[in-house]
């Protein structure tokens, strides 16, 4: 059984079709094939459970649609509404996509224009799959905004542009502030650049990367070097290893933001912030820490993004009775550095997904006395070498990817890792064997948007479980701390020098929203992460209902794709033709629009 509860992305009316393509099918023959007009499309042209993606091109924010009535209800009223026109298919892109035998479709990319302001070009995706009668019908459709008419686009910028930033000081005005400086933040600034929107970024650390650099020195990436680009070519060359490590990682984004020039005002913190309603504008109050002296600034601006992480990085953990008798150390990951204090010593990790196999693995070869993973629920392992190895950080392989709904995404996920567990079980079994519960469901895409993680990505600590350099306890839970180590349900009692509590951090940043903004802004956004009912992340990359505030955070993947529809969205807004913003489902009645 998987340990993750029953979530969101099962429930959803979505299956891959049942196809059986030839090896030797010629995808661009069946793209000119499909002639069809895309504007209007009737419930003929689709398959029962079609689905539609749309990223902001017709509805102006990120919603996914299900069944063939529901997707030709939305997608021909969206596209009356937003004035589609020029549809064009790209056959000689087209391919065929086989996630498994006896299942496929074509894929083929096609191109569109809104006239509705903004007027703006779209992109997008059909998936075709045989109708049973010689024809092909639609089973996918996803579509993407790219950029506004008569503007810079959002995935083009300059290095090196000497670019009039707005100097920094009390009372001046922005059009957007951003606060944080990690990949999200970064992201978001140099779209907004690239757009010609007035910006600032403000960071309470002292200099770019220094979240990564201030974790433990043997942090290193669990995801390929292409994965961590951010936008505007390679941030990373080739002379970078394939698993950076904190220092690597810091040292490509502190030369991206120098080659940009991104506007940063560092050691500076978001204090508190207010909303005038009548002239829709932000006043912050922002500390800056010069040496011992902080200065309090007031700026204004239209739009807020925050890019602080899923909940501004705040530590949780459970406490147990005894820990003012425990004559060791207790620490969270989130303040561990390095194992070399407690040589020669006893440590426990409490948790067993990455962060705990991380600090499991640097220990390992330091000559602690024992090292042991507190095991509370089976853990989803999903080896690095099973993630597709397609080459990312491309315009291509980001839309292909991201503008995929994640139901979609999951069972193809699935399909392929099962299929590599099936062929090396032995893997998995030792770790049986060792007492590590093993979840071998392969729900990655589940872990990453219900829960924000508790997975590990195995990028080597999996063997030193099997070979017993790292002890795991699973069968019992801890009750209470001991002078000299940890007690356990079973009566079973560990020695501890050190316990490190791996066990994640508050992840619902709209609390933080409450206590920077007040009660009033909290109530105008959405809670943050997790799914929605169409499987789409609450509260992410999307306008929320208030408007003026943004939430953005994840992986460099997703900061790095959705960061463009955030800044397209403000560059709408402050060039006073702001998106319209589709809320309602289909069928509910008369469509409204905010």
């Amino acid at each position: 059984m998987a340990n993750l509860p029953q979530g969101i992305l099962p429930t959803l009316p979505c299956s891959l079709p049942k196809c059986h393509l030839p090896e030797d099918i010629d995808a661009a023959a069946v793209a000119r094939k499909f002639t069809t007009p895309l504007n209007p499309l009737s419930l003929d042209h689709f398959t029962s459970d079609a689905l539609w993606r749309d990223s902001v091109a017709l509805t102006g924010t990120l919603r996914t649609f299900y069944s063939a009535a529901t997707v030709t209800e939305a997608w021909n009223g969206r596209c009356l509404a937003r004035e589609a026109q020029g549809f064009q298919l790209a056959p000689e892109a087209a391919r065929a996509v086989r996630p498994a035998p006896c299942l496929g479709w074509i894929e083929v990319p096609f191109t569109f224009e809104t006239e509705a302001v903004p007027a703006a070009t779209c992109s997008g995706f059909l998936s075709l799959v045989p109708d049973g009668n010689g024809g092909w019908k639609i089973w996918l459709l996803r579509t993407i905004l790219e950029e506004f008419r008569d503007q810079p686009s959002v995935d083009e910028l300059e290095p090196n542009t000497h670019t009039a930033h707005q100097p920094f000081h009390d009372g001046a005005n922005y059009e957007c502030v951003v606060v944080g400086c990690g990949q999200s933040g970064l992201s978001v600034a140099g779209r907004l650049q690239a757009l010609g929107v007035s910006y600032l970024v403000v960071d309470k650390a002292p200099r770019v990367g220094d979240s990564w650099l201030q974790r433990y020195e043997s942090m290193k990436l669990h995801s390929h070097r292409d994965a961590a680009q951010l936008p505007f070519g390679p941030t990373f060359s080739d002379e970078y290893p394939d698993l950076m490590n904190r220092q690597e990682l810091a040292r490509g984004y502190q030369d991206w933001a120098k080659r940009y020039s991104i506007n940063i005002s560092f050691s500076t913190e978001l204090v508190s912030g207010t909303w005038d309603e009548d002239h829709h504008k932000w006043t912050l109050q922002l500390r800056q820490q010069q040496g011992e002296q902080a200065t309090t600034i007031s700026v204004t601006c239209s739009h807020v993004v925050m890019a602080v992480g899923a909940g501004g990085h705040e530590p949780v953990r459970p406490t147990y009775p005894g820990e003012d008798i425990f004559q060791g150390d207790i620490l969270h990951t989130a303040q561990y550095k390095s194992p070399r204090q407690w040589q020669d010593k006893h440590a426990v990790i409490i948790g067993s997904a990455n962060s705990a196999h991380d600090a499991a693995a640097d220990m390992v070869g330091t000559g602690m006395a024992s090292i042991t993973m507190v095991q509370r629920s089976r853990t989803c392992i999903i080896p690095v070498e099973y993630m597709p190895k397609t080459r990312k950080g491309s315009k291509l392989a980001d839309r292909q990817q991201l503008s995929t709904p994640h139901a979609v995404s999951r069972l193809v996920s699935i399909l392929s890792i099962r299929a590599q567990i099936a062929q090396n079980p032995e893997r998995f079994d030792a770790l049986e064997r060792a007492g590590f519960r093993v979840d071998r469901d392969g729900e990655v895409v589940a872990h990453v948007t219900e829960r924000y993680g508790g997975h590990y990505m195995d990028v080597g600590n999996c063997a030193n479980i099997a070979k017993g350099m790292v002890k795991i306890k699973s069968n019992s839970h801890p009750t209470s701390f001991t002078p000299t180590g940890l007690l356990f349900a079973d009566n079973t009692h560990l020695p501890a020098d050190v316990v490190i509590f791996a066990t994640g951090y508050k992840w619902n940043v709209r609390d933080t929203i409450g206590e920077l903004f007040g009660p009033k802004i909290y109530d105008q956004v959405e809670d943050y992460w997790g799914l929605d009912k169409e499987g789409e992340i609450r509260g992410a990359f999307k306008p929320s209902p208030h408007g003026h505030i943004w939430f953005i955070s994840g992986t460099t993947t997703h900061s790095r794709y959705y960061s463009r529809f955030i800044a397209l969205l403000v560059k709408a807004d402050v060039m006073g033709c702001p998106v319209p913003v589709y809320r309602d489902t289909p069928g509910d009645g008369v469509s409204k629009l905010k």
